[in-house]
């Protein structure tokens, strides 16, 4: 409710008339606010945007179970994109890998299996079915997560990309997926 001190109007009133004129002293001067009569509406694009960014967050916190797997986005954050939290190094390699493909696939999980072979199991982000996008997936591998080189390209089988066989004592440390320039994993520590 305005107090008016001086005639109706006057800009030595404070407080909002019919909830769409607002009296007010900022900085010391007087000012009048005229509340819009319409909220901006988002654009289609902004639209598209914001539904990746949901898509990823419910990627993050509700399919990224694997303790491995969540420490893995935690490295992509720390040692690709500087001091990211895992969240958001996987948001943003969600958002650009849905730029790319509606339903992109992602790693959920990595194991070590018993045929010497790195596994990861991929979902697709838009069904939550498994894996199953068409390309070459590339695998980087390194002693350190910010110094990687390319080892191999894969295909998703059965909604997983296996390695070749590593041999009993894996030649790296780190391993990770990336497809189209993004991520599509955690980088995975063979010690953990």
């Amino acid at each position: 409710m305005a107090i008016v001190t001086a005639p109706l109007l006057s800009f030595s009133a404070t407080g909002t008339i019919s909830n769409a004129i607002t009296y007010s002293r900022r900085g010391g001067h007087d000012v009048v606010l005229k509340k819009p009569a319409h909220h901006t509406k988002a654009s289609a694009k902004q639209s598209v945007q914001r539904g990746r960014f949901a898509k990823g967050t419910r990627f993050f916190f509700d399919r990224i179970t694997n303790p491995t797997e969540y420490s893995g986005w935690k490295r992509v954050g720390t040692y690709k994109h500087g001091s990211e939290t895992g969240h958001n190094a996987c948001l943003s390699s969600v958002t650009r890998a849905l730029v790319a493909s509606s339903n992109a696939s992602m790693a959920i999980s990595a194991t070590w299996t018993v045929g010497n072979e790195l596994e990861w199991t991929m979902e697709n982000l838009t069904s939550q079915d498994a894996g199953d996008e068409a390309g070459d997936f590339r695998i980087y591998v390194g002693d350190k997560p910010n110094a990687m080189t390319y080892l191999e390209t894969k295909q998703i089988i059965g909604g997983k990309i296996t390695t070749s066989d590593l041999g009993t004592e894996a030649d790296y440390r780190y391993y990770v997926i990336v497809k189209d320039g993004v991520f599509r994993s955690g980088i995975f520590d063979v010690t953990e």
